[in-house]
């Protein structure tokens, strides 16, 4: 945020706090992800692999890069289902727009992003008790 807003001087419209919570969230996210992947993947190339290949469909189609309207139905059908869609439209309503918490757009971002988190833990979780009694097994 510090690149985008001050050196090159962009225009914040909305509460750069709530924009800051907002990033924070997905960063979280991320870092689940991140753990996941490393949970399910067996080696360290792999889990590069999993992690790299997933990232370029991943910006592409939650309108990071290309805007989602733009999309083809069916590319935006598969978009909601991704972890990034609704934040990216809750920081685009954020920053560009100026809403608050209490529009829908922006708490919903904030919503998917705590559910996605609370998923990739749980899934985490999972693998890895699933994992250790395989393990026992042998």
């Amino acid at each position: 945020m510090l690149v985008l807003y001050v050196a090159f001087d962009n225009v914040i419209k909305g509460s750069a706090a709530l924009a800051l919570a907002l990033l924070a969230l997905v960063g979280l996210c991320g870092m689940c992800y991140g753990i996941f992947v490393s949970a399910i993947c067996d080696s360290d190339q792999a889990a590069t692999y999993m992690g790299l290949g997933s990232f370029f469909p991943l910006a592409m189609l939650s309108g990071m890069v290309w805007p989602f309207e733009g999309m083809h139905w069916t590319l935006r059908s598969v978009g909601w289902l991704l972890p990034l869609t609704m934040t990216t439209e809750s920081y685009r309503s954020i920053a560009q727009r100026g809403w608050s918490m209490g529009h829908h757009t922006v708490y919903a971002g904030f919503i998917s992003s705590l559910g996605w988190s609370i998923f990739f833990i749980l899934a985490t979780y999972f693998i890895v008790v699933i994992n250790k009694s395989i393990r026992l097994l042998k």
